[in-house]
């Protein structure tokens, strides 16, 4: 009795006189740190987001933006001169104030997260991640702004957050079209294992291709090009 599709695949091998291949290494996958432009919690939606609107509401002025694109802000109840730096590093904003201000603290580089923590959560992150989650942010995805820069207004453009649109309604894996031994097999599975069998069917039919080998293949008419069964599958999902 085969219990798995991964038996059914050696057994399949084996009748053809073959061996299971041996999985290839998987390559080892960059990961980010919490904040960068990777992630869709809260504070990883919103570091991505410019945070001109957030110094604006506590009195900083943006100054002007340098050839290498680094903005210029003026700290609150100063007329002129550059207070800190604001610029966009690998996707995420970091601000550096050269001195102290306020709930700020001097030369440090701060994400937007970590302003908003100090500026209107007394530096508490876990109470300014609260505060964006109950706005929405971590629920969407983020969009990044084009072109940004300043526009006529004098005001810096930001990116926005674009509400996904609603999935689109499930439909079961059509085990009706299936050859009797294959559907009482993903019948059989997929029951047994309290699972759909949209799991278990995908992996059946690249084994029945790979069974069928190059025995048979499908050739259209009129045209130089015949298609062997080989199919390559994935299943996707929680």
């Amino acid at each position: 009795m085969l219990k798995s599709v991964d038996e059914l695949f050696q057994a399949c091998l084996i009748a053809l006189g073959g061996e299971a291949p041996k999985p290839a290494p998987i390559a080892k996958v960059q990961s980010f740190p919490p904040g960068g432009q990777e992630g869709n919690r809260p504070g990883d939606q919103y570091n991505r987001e410019h945070p001109g609107e957030l110094l604006t509401r506590h009195g900083w002025k943006l100054g002007g933006i340098g050839t290498d694109e680094r903005e210029r802000w003026t700290r609150p109840g100063k007329d002129g001169g550059t207070s800190a730096s604001l610029t966009s590093h690998n996707g995420v904003w970091q601000f550096h104030s050269f001195s102290p201000n306020g709930n700020l603290p001097a030369k440090e580089n701060l994400s937007p997260l970590a302003l908003l923590a100090h500026l209107e959560h007394g530096g508490d992150f876990t109470a300014a991640a609260r505060d964006l989650a109950q706005k929405g942010y971590g629920m969407d995805e983020f969009v990044p702004d084009p072109c940004p820069g300043l526009n006529e207004g004098g005001t810096k453009t930001v990116g926005k957050r674009a509400t996904k649109p609603d999935p689109l309604p499930y439909k079961t894996f059509p085990v009706e079209a299936l050859p009797d031994h294959l559907r009482e097999f993903v019948e059989a599975l997929s029951a047994n294992k309290g699972i759909d069998p949209g799991w278990v069917a995908p992996g059946c039919l690249t084994t029945a291709g790979a069974s069928i080998g190059m025995s048979r293949n499908l050739t259209i008419p009129g045209k130089e090009w015949t298609e062997p069964p080989s199919l390559w599958t994935a299943v996707v999902g929680e």
